[in-house]
């Protein structure tokens, strides 16, 4: 068995959007807000808002692992924020 690696740009905007879901074994997940964003982008459940969810700041990463079946959302203040999406394990 391989190892999943797949990697994508996503517009964020003013509905949560699915970003990823975790893939059997778990999946990391990285993370980067581009820094020509004009707003933050916010990750969660699928009940994120802009109250509720984690901030990436423009410019900003992070890196986080999913389980499988866990699905990670986005939100953001204005629509047409950038959200850089790389997945790496599971299978």
């Amino acid at each position: 068995m391989s190892q999943y690696l797949a990697s994508r740009q996503m517009s964020v905007g003013t509905a949560a959007a699915s970003v990823v879901e975790g893939r059997v074994a778990g999946t990391e997940i990285h993370l980067h807000a581009l820094a020509n964003n004009s707003k933050d982008v916010l990750i969660g459940a699928s009940d994120v808002t802009l109250n509720n969810g984690f901030v990436l700041r423009k410019g900003e990463h992070v890196t986080i692992r999913l389980m499988e079946r866990q699905t990670l959302y986005a939100i953001a203040e204005n629509d047409g924020q950038i959200l850089t999406v790389l997945s790496v394990g599971g299978i």
